[in-house]
């Protein structure tokens, strides 16, 4: 399953922190029953999408660890995250509107292999996104919520490391150089999972209210 203790440990180490506070959101969103299928869905449907997407891409399908999930679960902290505010602060603010910390995420990586120019225009992107949304959603409202959260003792802290957890994802999961030792990271996975871990539970929740 894995190259090596030492990979092991760091894929257990990673989903260890990821896992707390996603579930505690999710907890206090309540929204268990959510989390459940999601966390089913992330270990038997997503390792066959990212399988077949190797073999489609690099000619090959298998890999050693559990790096891909993983990265699955970062790109669930912020709909965890956009989801507690949701249901327990402004029912104005939508996890959909996570897609901002997405984009700041993907111009990081961005800058990582395409350099500068391509991470400015994705932040440029997210931006103009950002705008847009507070528009939608009303200035008066977003400082409504940004009040109201901070004054929620320990949940205002939770939401922040959820965060920073989440934009610190791609240092840990996109190296600049992706040959370690005799073996390379495989960034395809990593970003699959990261696709995958935001935009399924986004376009569920997406598709759950417009059912209502």
């Amino acid at each position: 399953m894995h190259r090596g203790f030492n990979h092991f440990s760091n894929n257990l180490a990673a989903y260890c922190v990821l896992i707390g506070p996603i579930y505690l959101l999710f907890v206090l969103a309540d929204e268990r029953k959510l989390f459940r299928y999601t966390f089913l869905a992330f270990l038997f449907i997503l390792p066959f999408v990212i399988a077949l997407s190797n073999i489609a891409a690099l000619g090959y399908g298998t890999g050693a660890g559990f790096s891909g999930i993983g990265s699955a679960f970062f790109g669930l902290l912020p709909v965890s995250l956009f989801l507690f505010i949701h249901n327990k602060v402004s029912e104005e603010i939508e996890p959909a509107h996570g897609v901002v910390l997405f984009l700041i995420a993907a111009a990081i990586i961005a800058g990582t292999y395409s350099g500068v120019t391509a991470a400015a225009g994705i932040l440029l992107f997210a931006i103009l996104i950002t705008i847009y949304d507070t528009y939608q959603v009303g200035l008066d409202e977003v400082k409504e919520a940004a009040v109201g959260l901070s004054s929620m003792g320990g949940y205002f802290e939770l939401v922040m490391i959820a965060g920073l957890l989440f934009l610190v994802s791609p240092v840990l999961l996109f190296p600049q150089d992706i040959a370690q030792g005799d073996s390379a990271v495989n960034i395809l996975s990593h970003y699959l999972g990261l696709l995958f871990g935001f935009f399924g539970p986004t376009i569920y929740l997406f598709y759950r209210k417009h059912r209502r």
